[in-house]
């Protein structure tokens, strides 16, 4: 008999995790690039 877990859980819009982690890389990148060059006064 197979043990079924006791909460559904929503599976990641994203499967494969490499890709998935790459894409928080990317938008921190993004982010911290936009944060150093913006111009201040």
């Amino acid at each position: 008999m197979t043990d079924y877990p006791d909460t559904w859980r929503k599976p990641p819009f994203i499967r494969n995790s490499v890709l998935r982690r790459g894409l928080w890389v990317a938008i921190l990148a993004y982010v911290v690039f936009t944060m150093a060059t913006l111009p201040i006064d």
